[in-house]
């Protein structure tokens, strides 16, 4: 059985603290060192509001918006 996590905004900051990454003035999630915006494979910025997470042993950003998941899910699946 599958079971769904999720976190709340203090748990991606740290998440991202991690990863040296920050959420910029807008929102959006940046690189620390260099400030540039992170971005899903398909070139969208991502907000700290719509991070759903990363695949593993990588640094894709992934959205939380159902198409994005979708796209997620068809890509990782064998």
């Amino acid at each position: 059985m599958r079971k769904l996590v999720t976190f709340d905004k203090a748990v991606k900051k740290q998440m991202l603290e991690l990863l040296d990454k920050k959420a910029d003035g807008d929102g959006f999630i940046i690189e620390k060192e260099t400030g540039q915006r992170v971005l899903t494979p398909t070139g969208e910025e991502v907000s700290l509001e719509n991070f759903a997470g990363m695949k593993k042993g990588s640094e894709i950003f992934i959205k939380s918006d159902i198409a994005a998941l979708i796209d997620f899910a068809k890509k990782s699946s064998p």
